[in-house]
């Protein structure tokens, strides 16, 4: 499908939730997770563009709309395949800053888009940590070994 018809459905698709919204001040929260997926459908994630026109559609400010986005492991910001979330919390982050580095490092070596690294506060999970989210998958206890690990499962099967 060509980036034409792809705006027109997105287009087609934000007219239609911003009609929902009516006269609130903001549509109502399933109404904007039904829009996130439907602009995600369309696109294959959430492009940045998008989100801003999303923000004026639904009353929500974007950091806030990412945010609703993080709380939804199947919508994606990025054209990334996968998304890897490594905590930064007090207990994690410090050991944490030396895997990201290691994670960093076995990305460059897969193909670009394979995935997109970011950071959340807490998993809460302190006693099980460091703790790497893959997918929505949380890992514990993860040190060099399991970044390996983590990378190889994110690596193109050769066929």
């Amino acid at each position: 499908m060509d980036q034409n018809t792809l705006h027109e459905r997105f287009a087609e698709a934000a007219e239609y939730y911003a009609g929902r919204k009516g006269s609130r001040p903001t549509l109502e929260q399933e109404d904007t997770v039904a829009l996130l997926r439907e602009t995600q459908e369309i696109y294959g994630h959430i492009p940045p563009q998008a989100l801003e026109t999303i923000s004026v559609c639904t009353g929500y400010k974007v950091p806030l709309l990412e945010k609703l986005i993080r709380l939804y492991p199947s919508l994606k910001l990025g054209a990334a395949a996968h998304e890897i979330v490594v905590c930064s919390g007090g207990r994690c982050g410090a050991k944490n800053a030396v895997l990201m580095d290691r994670l960093k490092k076995g990305l460059a070596g897969l193909p670009e888009g394979t995935a997109v690294i970011r950071t959340q506060n807490c998993f809460k999970q302190c006693g099980k940590g460091p703790n790497i989210q893959v997918d929505g998958v949380l890992w514990n206890g993860c040190d060099a070994a399991a970044v390996d690990r983590i990378l190889e499962t994110l690596r193109p099967e050769k066929g």
